[in-house]
């Protein structure tokens, strides 16, 4: 993917798991690109160790409804702007608590490869 002169390669690194839980990141949102899937979830980066780094994420997964490889995985935006919410009281639009329908894999449903 072609940048500009003035992309900043230092900052563009990707994060470690290690370094996301020092941030209180604790989520992903995880998205198949799969023609005709479209399947997402947020998942509990628990079970990552820390020296993973958000690149490598997507390589370690498949869809748990078409079996696809290698999804995209995105920082989960719902419960970053939860969490602003709380802490400062700031709301655009849907910012607020989390709905009752947020469910995450890992902690509130077990992860597809395994029977809880």
């Amino acid at each position: 993917m072609p940048r500009g002169p003035h992309y900043d390669h230092e900052r563009a690194q990707a994060s470690t798991t290690a370094e996301l839980r020092a941030a209180g990141i604790t989520t992903m949102h995880v998205y198949c690109q799969r023609i005709g899937c479209g399947h997402e979830a947020v998942i509990a980066t628990d079970r990552f160790p820390d020296w993973l780094t958000t690149d490598q994420y997507a390589s370690r997964l498949r869809c748990s409804r078409c079996g696809a490889r290698r999804p995209e995985v995105r920082r989960d935006m719902l419960a970053h702007y939860a969490s602003a919410h709380a802490e400062t009281g700031w709301g655009m639009g849907s910012a607020g608590p989390l709905p009752a329908s947020y469910k995450v894999v890992g902690r509130d449903l077990p992860w597809p490869d395994r029977q809880e």
